[in-house]
């Protein structure tokens, strides 16, 4: 099973210190514990900037969220007013995709009136 990022971040982090305990017992060490730590800096790097982007995109959903639910309401505010000068009924409601009400149907007879026939 793969490592998650924090943890090889981590276990980089871990070796590098423990080759700067024993680096004089590695002969030769130097260069690849360089290496080491110029990736393990640019992933830090990366990581920090990607926990940035994401708190960002975070806060950037929440205010769409936020204009949505008031562009929302808006509308809503604005087909009441719409309906309330043009009438619930009016056929030019639909110019501004607000569906008309209908006519009424006819009311069914109850159960018993059917039954005495």
């Amino acid at each position: 099973m793969p490592k998650s990022q924090n943890v090889e971040a981590e276990d980089c982090s871990l070796l590098l210190g423990r080759v700067r305990e024993y680096e004089k017992e590695l002969a030769g060490v130097e260069l690849h514990r360089e290496a080491l730590e110029r990736a393990h800096a640019r992933l830090l790097t990366a990581m920090t900037l990607r926990d940035a982007m994401r708190l960002a995109n975070q806060n950037a959903t929440q205010k769409v969220n936020d204009a949505l639910a008031d562009a929302r309401g808006a509308a809503s505010c604005l087909r009441n007013y719409i309906r309330s000068v043009l009438g619930s009924r009016a056929e030019e409601l639909t110019r501004y995709g607000v569906k008309p009400v209908g006519p009424r149907g006819r009311r069914k007879k109850s159960a018993q009136g059917r039954k005495k026939a």
